[in-house]
């Protein structure tokens, strides 16, 4: 395989990104390590950061997920905080009220100036701990079908594919968008993990940092 920039055959570590649609690591280098803080999203400016930076991303705040709507709005957040006090990443989620053994994991996005510094990893390292004090046993994950990073980066950490909405994505919008990569946006792709497999930690340990 090689590198879609500069055309160098790439190392079998370095497949990973070439797999994804990136470049090799000389072209696309991980970024200077940064000092940040994951905080429970609490006060109206928070909120405002999450709100607008999914609207930004995705265009709406309210998603149609496992046969439910989701309001980013009713959801617990956390929020990733530089040392300047820049918010660079969050997550949200939720524990299903018919399951209180389930949670739901909207979503783990981080700002693209802060992308591999492993702000996306202690982010989902968060959501486990809190799962596992809330005694939380499944958490669960949707992802469009052309978000192949996100695929790779759950599926890394624990995760497996659990379920295929088929045409969820043309139900929500109306209509066949182009989504990364220009594929097709279509399904959405359901995940999930046990949160007290072993496996799970250790992968979540031996990858931190990487994302």
């Amino acid at each position: 395989m090689k590198c879609i920039t500069c055309g160098k055959k790439a190392t079998k570590s370095e497949n990973l990104l070439l797999v994804i649609g990136l470049a090799c690591e000389e072209c696309v280098p991980r970024g200077k390590d940064v000092s940040f803080q994951i905080l429970s999203a609490k006060n109206p400016k928070d909120l405002q950061f999450v709100l607008h930076f999914l609207e930004d991303l995705f265009g709406e705040t309210k998603f149609i997920e496992f046969g439910r709507c989701y309001d980013i709005r009713e959801m617990e957040q956390l929020v990733a905080i530089d040392e300047k006090g820049r918010y660079i990443g969050l997550a949200v989620y939720t524990i299903e009220q018919e399951d209180p053994a389930l949670m739901t994991l909207l979503t783990v996005n981080v700002d693209e100036s802060f992308f591999r510094r492993g702000v996306a990893s202690t982010l989902l390292k968060e959501v486990k701990r809190i799962a596992i004090r809330r005694k939380i046993s499944k958490i669960r994950v949707p992802i469009s079908n052309d978000d192949l990073i996100s695929y790779v980066f759950y599926h890394r950490r624990g995760f497996r594919l659990s379920g295929i909405d088929i045409n969820l994505c043309v139900k929500s919008h109306g209509d066949e968008l182009e989504g990364l990569w220009k594929l097709p946006l279509r399904d959405e792709l359901y995940l999930v993990c046990n949160v007290r497999d072993g496996q799970f930690e250790e992968q979540l340990n031996r990858i931190a940092g990487t994302l």
